[in-house]
């Protein structure tokens, strides 16, 4: 299941080149790998040394210095999402069919059943299934596994506030989603994401930390 994903905070990045700066974690968590992708962004994949075991911190820097952190559990259930940026925060509420990424893998489809709340008081419900596609795609060694996904946000009158289609991909072993293409639709009309994972970097290698986007940048 994957959302628009505590809390871990960014601090300013450390100049490593003079054209390029480096990711610094904060304190206390660990940056695992660093994910290049489609839509002329950049992820950090972190873990913290306080959290429960198969916490994911995601944090995701756009153009124009938009950064997010998605969080998620061992479940692949999705926890927080913090706009840096605009400093707006949402958060898991309750969970009446929480997300089950052992319920996938058994069964190969999951559903969920859920809502969020915003710093606001805003409350938002939010409904889908995720369902393994049966096929993978691998990535600088990296196996991925694809999931399609179909979810709605509801408010508290029952109404559709947005829904998305998606292709995610699942990185098996390490129990986390990462954004695949995906199309919304809102009151606005529909729009066209595409945040998939384009090239790793992990400790030692070229691009580990990096923060320049280097896909999808020429509009």
């Amino acid at each position: 299941m994957r959302l628009p994903f505590a809390i871990a905070l960014l601090v300013p990045a450390l100049p490593a080149l003079a054209e390029e700066a480096l990711f610094a974690a904060p304190a206390g968590c660990t940056v695992v790998a660093t994910v290049q992708q489609a839509s002329c962004s950049v992820s950090q994949l972190t873990t913290g040394a306080g959290d429960a075991p198969g916490t994911w911190h995601r944090i995701t820097t756009y153009p124009g210095d938009y950064d997010f952190i998605y969080t998620t559990d061992a479940e692949g259930q999705w926890l927080a999402t913090v706009d840096v940026t605009g400093g707006t925060a949402d958060s898991l509420h309750s969970s009446a069919d929480p997300v089950s990424l052992s319920e996938l893998l058994a069964t190969g489809r999951d559903t969920y059943d859920f809502t969020t709340l915003s710093r606001d008081g805003i409350e938002v419900r939010i409904v889908g299934t995720d369902t393994l596609a049966g096929s993978r795609i691998v990535i600088d060694d990296l196996p991925l596994e694809r999931v399609t996904s179909d979810l709605r946000a509801l408010d508290i009158g029952g109404g559709v506030i947005w829904h998305m289609t998606s292709d995610a991909f699942l990185m098996r072993d390490q129990r986390l989603f990462l954004n695949g293409p995906s199309i919304w639709q809102d009151d606005n009309g529909q729009s066209l994401q595409d945040d998939s994972p384009m090239e790793f970097a992990f400790a030692g290698e070229p691009g580990f930390r990096a923060t320049t986007p280097r896909f999808g940048c020429d509009g």
